[in-house]
């Protein structure tokens, strides 16, 4: 099972991109703000995707994917982009358009495997 962390600042959108991606079979943990998601990742040892919705502060943002890609270095990151011009705001490994949402459960349940967590030595 596909563990994504879903990372937006819209409630309504968080509640609906959690549930469609359950319906495919992936756990999900959403986050309401850049702060909420840094401290899902303390608490968690594996996350496989972190869904990035792009209208956070972009500076946050790119905090939150920074410490995802530092804590899960395998794990993926998809930016959703509300706009062409939102893409280039933060680095990931994947952007697709806020619009549609097949091409998010896609690219979280097809084109990823799940990750090992990174164990303390």
């Amino acid at each position: 099972m596909v563990k994504v962390l879903n990372c937006a600042c819209d409630a309504e959108l968080l509640e609906l991109r959690a549930a469609l991606l359950r319906a495919h079979g992936c756990e999900v943990v959403s986050a309401e703000s850049p702060e909420d998601a840094l401290l899902q990742m303390q608490d968690s040892d594996r996350f496989d995707v972190l869904l990035l919705c792009y209208d956070m502060d972009a500076q946050k943002a790119r905090c939150v994917s920074q410490c995802f890609r530092h804590k899960y270095p395998r794990g993926k990151i998809i930016g959703i982009a509300f706009s062409y011009s939102d893409s280039d705001a933060i680095p990931t490994d994947k952007t697709i358009s806020a619009h549609d949402p097949d091409a998010m459960v896609e690219a979280v349940t097809t084109q990823w495997s799940p990750v090992e967590p990174i164990r303390s030595s």
